[in-house]
């Protein structure tokens, strides 16, 4: 008889003849995937927040389970018991529960180099605040907008005070460098009278839950957000610092105005001689309030505090349209519409829907000092030429995100995540690894694992920006004069260098404990930490926690075959234009006679990279003339003296800044700057 061999069939037992194979589970078999909402609810009562997070990671369906309103809800209110808040709780907003539950993780790193103690403070939210929307930092204390509308107010001795100032839509302090200087409190809200106004919070549950409101519900949300929070105010408040708030100013405008943020610009004057020799020091000072309307055009409100304090109310206010100086005015009408407002204490800079930033100030010679070199217009308001300002217009090539004004120089960061610096560096503060001003925006080399900048924040004679590195970690750098202290390169106001930065500065730097490129500091943070706050001598690290948080960045174009041919608006009003046909003539006839200085400001204006291409093929050509012209003048040196085209060598080393010049601008235009 003949024997196959081969694999035995299997049995469905193992040696000992017991089955090992899985038996199907129908629906009715009991697992922890199949359990009762009840049954997750009690469940969730035995576990911490961090073993929930771990249990809905095992897969898609126990994500779904533990992502229900009702465990969100417990999630909520066990940590509501350690809050200090006494007495029935009550939601401001329209917000789920997992909205709220992610408001409760966000938190604040402080330091502060004048208090006494441990540095930094891990200030953590009481569970009753709606997350962080803006945290301002004053001479005393911090101050906190949350998304309900709600200000609250820390202090190192006291802790938190909830619930200080309610209805609120944004909130700013002194523009000063100095937290010694910023003592007072600046409030945009809504009256009564508009508040008045506000449908119930549940028409704001209905509206969120259903994505199809009613009609007039377009008209709510100009003034409201879509969780009922205000977006939109009426009332200024001014408030002096002190162991409470003590109002020194109110103002409530009509019903045609209504505004979404607020700025302050500080002017000191009546400074005493020993004043004036300490630039420390502060005498009696004028707050100019900038406010941004609903339809992009900021009103200025002139406030004289000191007479105002002293006299126990009044004030002389002047309201003004300020944004109209960068109106074009002629053939074409061009009314500017501005997205964001920022101010230093003497420069204030708009960011226009275009996306560029144009910068003005009451005081000439300081926009001069910021700004050493440049070419700057004259603006006024409407037709009042007591108003007359230097201003200057500063692109980047792409659109601007966020800037920060310090007295002494100006950061912007733009929509592709990239720093850019301008203004003065004494103390190396732009970052560029000199100590040379700069009058022209230079983009700011960063070290090689920096995917892009996501905050930046400037102080006098210091900068601290945020980056997240290309595996999603978020990293602390900052530059210029660092914190007095026995050991040179110690900290940065409470925070130390990391052990592996490259200290390569010459020895003169290295003891003076001042840096000129952006140095890593050696703080730990969370990924969702997303804004600095950067006074002298305290810095601030925000971490805030959202749902579906996202940056508004993009990433950077690499291709070159979508180079915009069209002329941008200067070029396009400019007669004749390059763009005519054929340019070659009658363009190149028409600015041959005009002067460097005529030059440089088209250049400064052009915001198209083949207009710019055009300006320096034109100063290439007359510095070739003029190198021409100059090795004529040397073989013919007698014969040339009475010429008056004789080129000297200044104006060849103006012919070689302005292409300098065009250089660097046309290295900001998009996609260019994407090389540099």
């Amino acid at each position: 008889m003949q024997t196959i061999l081969g694999k035995r069939g299997s049995t469905g037992n193992d040696d000992n003849g017991i089955k090992i194979k899985r038996i199907k589970e129908d629906e009715s078999t009991v697992s922890i995937s199949n359990l009762t909402a009840a049954c997750y609810n009690r469940l969730v009562e035995f576990l911490n927040h961090k073993e929930i997070d771990s249990l809905a990671a095992t897969c898609k369906t126990m994500k779904e389970k533990m992502d229900t309103e009702a465990i969100w809800h417990l999630r909520y209110i066990r940590n509501i018991e350690d809050s200090f808040h006494d007495g029935p709780m009550k939601l401001y907003t329209a917000d789920g529960w997992k909205n709220y539950v992610f408001w409760q993780r966000s938190d604040i790193i402080y330091s502060d180099t004048t208090l006494f103690g441990e540095q930094p403070h891990n200030v953590e939210l009481d569970p009753t605040i709606a997350g962080i929307k803006k945290v301002v930092i004053t001479d005393c204390c911090i101050f906190l907008l949350d998304y309900s509308g709600r200000v609250h107010r820390w202090d190192e001795d006291d802790g938190w005070g909830l619930v200080i100032l309610e209805k609120v839509v944004d909130i700013v302090t002194d523009s000063s460098d100095f937290g010694r200087h910023r003592s007072s409190l600046f409030v945009l809200s809504q009256s009564e009278r508009l508040f008045q106004d506000r449908p119930p919070l549940a028409e704001f549950y209905r509206y969120r839950n259903n994505g199809n409101p009613p009609r007039y519900f377009d008209r709510i949300l100009k003034n409201w957000h879509p969780n009922g929070a205000p977006k939109s105010g009426d009332k200024v408040d001014v408030y002096r610092i002190e162991n409470s708030l003590r109002r020194v100013f109110k103002m409530t405008f009509q019903q045609a105005h209504r505004f979404i943020s607020l700025q302050v610009s500080n002017r000191d004057y009546l400074k005493t001689p020993e004043q004036v020799q300490n630039s420390d020091s502060r005498g009696k000072h004028i707050n100019e309030l900038q406010l941004l309307t609903t339809k992009g055009r900021i009103w200025s409100l002139t406030v004289n505090e000191p007479e105002l304090i002293a006299s126990g109310g009044g004030a002389q206010v002047a309201l003004k349209n300020i944004s109209s100086r960068f109106d074009l005015t002629g053939d074409s009408d061009e009314t500017l519409y501005v997205e964001k407002s920022f101010n230093g204490k003497y420069i204030s800079g708009l960011v226009c829907t275009n996306g560029n930033l144009h910068m003005f100030s009451d005081m000439p010679e300081k926009m001069r000092k910021m700004f050493p070199g440049r070419t700057f217009i004259e603006t006024i308001i409407g037709t009042d030429q007591d108003t007359k300002r230097p201003s200057t217009t500063v692109t980047v090539g792409a659109d601007i995100l966020d800037v920060s004004i310090s007295n002494t120089h100006v950061l912007i960061l733009d929509i592709f995540g990239r720093l850019w610096a301008i203004g003065g560096n004494r103390c190396g503060q732009l970052g560029l690894g000199h100590v040379i001003d700069q009058g022209n925006v230079k983009l700011v080399p960063l070290p090689s694992n920096v995917k892009r900048t996501i905050a930046i924040s400037a102080s006098a004679g210091c900068s601290v920006i945020l980056c997240e590195d290309k595996s999603g970690s978020i990293r602390a750098y900052a530059t210029g004069t660092l914190s007095t202290n026995d050991h040179p390169f110690d900290n940065m106001i409470g925070y130390a260098l990391c052990q592996n930065a490259d200290h390569t500065e010459p020895w003169s730097r290295y003891r003076a404990k001042m840096l000129d490129i952006f140095t890593e500091l050696d703080v730990r943070l969370s990924r969702h930490t997303d804004t600095i706050e950067l006074t002298t001598n305290q810095l601030s690290f925000l971490t805030r926690h959202q749902v579906d948080k996202k940056l508004g960045f993009k990433d950077l174009p690499n291709n070159f075959a979508f180079v915009d041919n069209n002329p941008c608006r200067l070029c396009a009003d400019m007669e004749p234009s390059w763009n005519a046909q054929p340019y070659e003539n009658e363009f190149y006839n028409y600015v041959a006679d005009k002067s460097i200085e005529w030059l440089n400001e088209q250049i400064a204006q052009c915001e198209c990279p083949i207009g710019n291409q055009v300006y320096r093929s034109i100063l290439v050509n007359r510095l070739v003339t003029a190198r021409q012209m100059q090795k004529l003048d040397d073989e013919f040196e007698t014969q040339l003296d009475s010429w008056e085209e004789n080129v000297t060598d200044t104006e060849v080393d103006q012919l070689v800044d302005a292409i300098a010049l065009a250089h660097s601008i046309n290295n900001q235009l998009s996609p260019f700057s994407s090389l540099h």
